[in-house]
């Protein structure tokens, strides 16, 4: 009623009107119960875009825009638009409550607890705020205390069917069924206050009663017609238990709570990286129901995030058992698949589900196809799918970011700012998009430009690793070579056991040249971090770089143990073992990288440098030129062939192939000696001399500098 009053006000005048204001808070709040969300939450972004400069003055406005963010799931980003209009403007009991809200929504126990003590005395306390303290109480694991504050509001809102559906959770989860019966009649004598989200809590309640009565056939219908009205996991998974039937169903059902505060506590313990708590809870979860959607899907996106692909996919395989045509179980089968590189097995599922209407004209389908194409390096398809995906829904920050990096990549400037631009005003928090953006302003507007936008972030994330990081790289890369050890300097005094902290200390000891620092770091990352396989991936290449094979090797296997079929994996195994002189275990590793992923250059070039070795210059050839073909700048495999050809005198092509690698890697001490040698060859004694000294400067401890110190004397002569 109120939002048609708001809305009329503003058809007889727009301009200056506060009804918009208004309208903002009054439809984020209903959006729950919108049937099409998309749609909605387009509509409020445009207003919500439209009182930016108001967002942290209005209360109104912040807690409309706060409230949007978290009815779209973006809780973090709810909680720094509340966090910022509190630090600049008055606060309101509505807006503490919601704040305290979001506290209790990422697990914030003392934060929450500190504003409890604010506003508990409060002597008549808004809806809002009742709901929060109840919540609260939950949180701190005080569910009698938490059952009385609702209790306590009911005499202030006595028609609140919110409270009535909270206190229905706590008397079925205590076991007391009678007043829980009395309370869904309550709610149904007040039409569920006319709306579509409670009846279908109420609906959802009922065929739990049911459930309890042992009538699993009414209980069936009740749960599909709350399915109607309100797409849930959590009801499709007691729809599931429903449909096996037997004697543990009631029991199933008390245990959803359980679940739901494991889920909760597993969550927590991923937001402070502490992730064998978290895998504790999330196993828990998962290991009471077979069905219980939400605890599976959680369990399987913790799996992947650790590097424990196969378990996932496991995960995954058994719950679409009993979900086939779920969107969102189908979703994360596929993009399974395609994180770890299993394109063969994507292509399947994908072809399967295109045959279901529901599915393939989904928002989730079409963003699913970007990033298979994305994978599988179809950048056309690709693009376009992405933008199908954001057509499909204006409002997929991540989609908008995958499109952002991929015109990025190949440096289309403008294209990637504005899609960048779309996806920090739907997470502004994401520290990932915010330091994209500023590579781009490094690359069109210079290093300045790209430090001063991300200092200003500063103030939303102090101390924060990953901003400082960047900031000092852009020094480096800008000359200010002191300014960037004084950061350096300041981010390892943090000291923190954090991903990003490491992650700069290892791309600023690779910047400095300084191997040892690389790998204690990249060690250090990998302990905080031991899904990050390209961290373990750096690692086992600077090993190398030190020649210490066997550590090298160490490294690369921690990745085949996460995900078998990482790309280029095999390759960079069979070079330790080229370098280590056992050519037949290189060749073995050449040929299972050629399986695995024809399309690179890498396990050609491989197996032509192993024949190489093994003088069988024919095969070295062969292979070294479909490496070419397939990548035109592998220097490696350039060198190689040059080096072939030069062996066979056939001196021109070897020279031509040495310029080409050289001018890719002017500063690759090989390249200059083969070019040396080349021009030795061939008679141009100043060429060689040039090429020959070059070679030296570069490698000043080059294990032939006896050998070629006589060659540049000979020329000399």
């Amino acid at each position: 009623m109120a939002a048609s009053y708001f809305k009329e006000s503003l058809e007889y005048q727009y301009a200056n009107n506060e009804a918009l204001n208004y309208l903002i808070l009054v439809y984020s709040e209903l959006l729950p119960n919108v049937k099409n969300q998309s749609e909605a939450k387009q509509i409020i972004f445009k207003f919500i875009q439209m009182t930016q400069s108001k967002r942290y003055k209005n209360p109104e406005v912040a807690l409309g825009t706060a409230l949007f963010f978290r009815n779209s799931g973006k809780i973090r980003t709810a909680l720094m638009m509340l966090e910022n209009y509190l630090r600049l403007s008055k606060p309101t009991l509505r807006v503490m409550a919601t704040y305290l809200d979001l506290l209790i929504d990422v697990g914030d126990l003392e934060s929450s607890r500190s504003l409890v003590e604010k506003v508990d005395n409060v002597a008549k306390k808004p809806l809002d705020l009742i709901i929060s303290l109840a919540r609260f109480h939950n949180l701190n694991e005080d569910r009698a205390k938490a059952e009385e504050t609702l209790k306590e509001g009911l005499k202030f809102y006595p028609n609140s069917v919110e409270i009535l559906l909270l206190l229905s959770d706590y008397l079925w989860n205590g076991g007391n069924f009678v007043k829980y019966k009395s309370v869904l009649q309550a709610i149904d004598q007040l039409g569920s206050e006319g709306s579509p989200f409670f009846y279908s809590k109420y609906l959802e309640q009922m065929g739990m009663l049911s459930v309890y009565n042992k009538d699993n056939k009414t209980a069936a219908v009740l749960f599909a017609k709350a399915l109607q009205i309100r797409e849930s996991d959590r009801l499709r998974s007691k729809l599931a238990e429903l449909q096996v039937g037997g004697s543990k169903l009631e029991e199933g059902l008390i245990l959803e709570s359980k679940m739901i505060d494991l889920i909760d506590k597993a969550s927590n313990a991923e937001s402070k990286l502490n992730w064998d708590l978290a895998f504790k809870y999330a196993i828990e979860a998962a290991d009471m129901s077979e069905t219980y959607i939400p605890a599976k899907l959680y369990l399987s996106s913790l799996q992947i995030k650790r590097g424990y692909f196969e378990s996932a996919i496991e995960t995954l395989v058994r719950l679409r058992k009993q979900y086939p045509t779920n969107i969102k179980v189908n979703y994360n089968l596929i993009n399974a698949y395609i994180e770890s590189f299993k394109l063969n097995e994507a292509d399947k599922e994908i072809l399967i589900i295109k045959n279901m209407p529901e599915i393939n004209e989904s928002k989730e389908f079409a963003s699913l196809l970007g990033r298979y194409y994305l994978k599988s390096g179809n950048i056309l398809n690709a693009v376009k799918w992405l933008q199908e995906s954001l057509r499909r829904d204006p409002l997929n920050d991540e989609d908008y970011a995958l499109l952002a990096a991929t015109y990025l990549k190949y440096r289309k400037y403008d294209q990637a700012k504005y899609q960048l631009t779309k996806a920090i005003e739907l997470d502004p928090r994401n520290l990932n998009y915010l330091t994209s953006y500023s590579k781009i302003l490094f690359e069109l507007d210079g290093a300045d430009v790209a430090i001063g936008y991300l200092r200003k972030y500063l103030e939303d994330f102090p101390d924060e690793p990953k901003l400082l990081g960047e900031i000092a790289i852009y020094n480096y890369k800008n000359g200010q070579i002191k300014e960037f050890e004084q950061i350096k300097k300041e981010v390892e005094q943090l000291n923190r056991k954090d991903p990003n902290f490491y992650s700069f200390l290892v791309s600023a000891s690779i910047l400095e040249e300084n191997v040892d620092q690389v790998i204690a770091y990249s060690k250090k990352l990998v302990e905080v971090e031991p899904g990050n396989l390209e961290a373990k991936i750096t690692l086992g290449n600077f090993l190398l770089k030190q020649k210490k094979y066997d550590e090298a090797l160490a490294a690369y296997f921690t990745v085949t143990q996460r995900l078998s079929a990482y790309p280029q994996i095999s390759y960079l195994i069979g070079k330790v073992y080229l370098q280590t002189g056992q050519a037949d275990k290189a060749l073995e590793y050449a040929k299972l990288e050629i399986q695995r992923n024809p399309a690179l250059y890498n396990g050609y070039y491989l197996a032509g440098e192993t024949f190489r070795r093994k003088e069988q210059y024919p095969d070295a050839v062969k292979m070294l030129e479909k490496a070419i073909s397939i990548d035109g700048k592998a220097v490696e495999a350039l060198l190689s062939l040059a080096d072939i050809k030069f062996r066979q005198n056939y001196l021109d092509a070897a020279r031509e192939m040495a310029m080409r690698s050289v001018r890719l890697e002017p500063n690759n001490p090989q390249i200059r000696r083969l070019l040396g040698l080349i021009y030795v060859k061939i008679g141009q004694g100043s060429l060689a001399q040039d090429e020959l000294n070059t070679y030296l400067k570069l490698d000043p401890g080059a294990p032939d500098r006896a050998q070629i110190e006589r060659t540049l004397n000979n020329i000399k002569r």
